[in-house]
């Protein structure tokens, strides 16, 4: 009936497929989006996925061992776990003396709440952290602890907004997180911790699998983009169709989707 379009090929554009795994299709190609569903465990069909333009600022979102510092010595296992389409690490603590993990500095455009997201699955540790770090101000924009239930993450929250979460095939879940609003001319440093609490104890062992780390300009997340050595902006979707003339009355019927599930409550974020 239509044409769907994404401005051109700018920006690596994902969606979810029917076996609950990452998938990017043609630029040309429309992006159907499924959602898990607890009652029937399979993930079910929610229509096309049509956003508008987004930066990506995370580089090398898959790989922790290039742009990524190493604070303390993190162990990491490369590419352990790439069952759900994205390439996951083992990342470990294996030092109750000192905090261990990677960071980077990520470079916003703009002061304003901005996205967070991670892919995890549970490993050994009882307890992981990521945090948004104002350096220059001396202040969390966001701290949000993982623990877990079972193979099911539970996101506690110190500093920012907890979105929602994704649930991929293999149990792993993309956590959707936003900011308190950042002050982009700062140095933002995004901080993730394997084997830690809120209070970022140095006590704490162990290993959690983790990778796709998307940082967005952006008040929620959007879909993950994979980002290597430069940041990228996505291309906004489009869908458009022939209006035969003379012009004639029409209708056009939107469905609200949510990206993801609030864990433990309705979900707040999505987008049209």
């Amino acid at each position: 009936i239509g044409t769907f379009d994404r401005g051109g090929t700018t920006g690596a554009a994902t969606s979810i497929d029917a076996n609950g795994r990452v998938f990017t299709p043609g630029y040309k190609s429309p992006r159907f989006y499924h959602q898990y569903d607890s009652a029937s465990g399979l993930w079910t069909p929610r229509g096309p996925l049509l956003e508008g333009s987004r930066k990506h600022v995370c580089l090398q979102s898959e790989d922790w061992s290039t742009t990524w510092a190493a604070v303390g010595t993190p162990t990491r296992v490369a590419a352990s776990d790439t069952a759900a389409g994205v390439s996951l690490d083992t990342i470990g603590d294996d030092d109750g003396a000192v905090l261990e993990g990677y960071t980077q500095t990520a470079t916003f455009t703009g002061n304003a709440v901005k996205a967070v997201s991670i892919h995890v699955k549970k490993g050994t540790s009882t307890s992981s952290a990521i945090r948004l770090r104002d350096t220059t101000a001396g202040a969390d924009r966001l701290l949000a602890i993982i623990t877990w239930s079972g193979s099911v993450p539970s996101i506690a929250m110190t500093t920012g907004t907890l979105i929602g979460s994704t649930r991929l095939t293999g149990d792993v879940y993309r956590i959707l997180l936003a900011t308190t609003s950042v002050t982009a001319a700062n140095t933002n440093s995004l901080q993730f911790y394997p084997a830690t609490d809120a209070a970022l104890a140095t006590a704490n062992t162990g290993t959690i699998i983790a990778g796709g780390v998307d940082a967005e300009d952006g008040a929620f997340p959007s879909s993950y983009t994979k980002v290597t050595t430069v940041a990228i902006t996505r291309s906004a979707d489009a869908f458009s169709f022939a209006l035969n003339a003379p012009p004639q009355a029409m209708t056009l019927y939107a469905k609200y989707v949510d990206l993801g599930s609030r864990i433990g409550a309705p979900t707040a974020g999505g987008q049209v």
